[in-house]
């Protein structure tokens, strides 16, 4: 073989490799990071792109160029920028496309039945807030559905008022599938229990006690009138996955669910961060 065909088959063979090497980087970016699709079209890129080369390098083999080696180093070399930038410049429209279908399966989720109260302690002290709902998922593409709760409170203190999920019951029970993945099925009503504790209160491990967060010292004077004279505040029920963003039928009181928790003895934790930890709660 002659030398500069044994350089060309280098080349050729080198480029190759670096496309597979950089479609698989980018591909993994995207399934990390991207839509969907996104490594299914930076697939599309390699094959298009391996594709070319090497009926770029039969091509000039066939040929009697002077400077076949460079022309093959400098198609190469754009055949490699042509793929990234193909495959990077498809990363808005499949993003569009994948909002769009989320859109879409969002509106043709049903959410009824969504109700609201307050959750009481096992000795019946108002501690948090309980949200019953019911869901029907147009297909099994979804995994987690779990409400959230916001509320409209002050600043800079009022996101201690924002829910936080502690418990959450499904019925019936969430299908597995063979990769053991749990999903809903399509078509079936599933009915959820989910209760909140607002941010300034954590569960130890066992539910067996309550422990009160204390914000850092700065909020402290702003923290203490929001328990002692904050107004009822009213919550947003959020349900990723469909269309309900709805307020609570009715607002809580903060000041309720505080006294109500002072009546069991809580540890008082400082120090730990916002939100606070489970096993920081003895």
């Amino acid at each position: 073989m002659p030398a500069h065909s044994y350089l060309n088959a280098v080349i050729v063979l080198t480029f190759a490799v670096v496309y597979a090497v950089l479609a698989a980087f980018l591909a993994l970016l995207g399934a990390i990071h991207g839509p969907e699709a996104f490594p299914y079209a930076v697939l599309g890129c390699l094959v298009v792109a391996e594709g070319v080369l090497w009926w770029w390098y039969f091509f000039l083999r066939r040929h009697d160029y002077q400077v076949k080696t460079w022309m093959l180093l400098a198609g190469a070399l754009a055949l490699g920028v042509a793929m990234t930038a193909t495959a990077k410049s498809s990363w808005g429209p499949l993003v569009n496309l994948e909002v769009a279908r989320q859109e879409r399966l969002a509106v043709a989720t049903e959410v009824v039945g969504v109700r609201d109260e307050v959750l009481l302690s096992p000795r019946g002290n108002p501690i948090g807030i309980r949200v019953k709902y019911s869901a029907r998922f147009p297909n099994r593409d979804y995994f987690w559905q779990s409400a959230l709760l916001q509320g409209d409170s002050r600043l800079p203190v009022g996101v201690w008022a924002d829910g936080r999920r502690v418990a959450e019951v499904i019925e019936p029970p969430m299908a597995t599938d063979r990769n053991g993945v749990r999903r809903y099925e399509k078509g079936k009503t599933y009915d959820f229990t989910t209760e909140f504790l607002p941010n300034f209160l954590i569960w130890n491990a066992d539910k067996s006690r309550l422990c009160i967060l204390d914000p850092p010292p700065e909020y402290a004077a702003a923290f203490r009138d929001l328990m002692a004279n904050g107004p009822p505040v009213r919550y947003t029920v959020t349900i990723p996955g469909t269309k309900y963003h709805v307020p609570t039928k009715q607002a809580y009181d903060l000041k309720s669910f505080y006294q109500g928790v002072e009546k069991e003895g809580p540890a008082h934790l400082q120090g730990i961060g916002f939100g606070g930890a489970t096993s920081s709660c003895k």
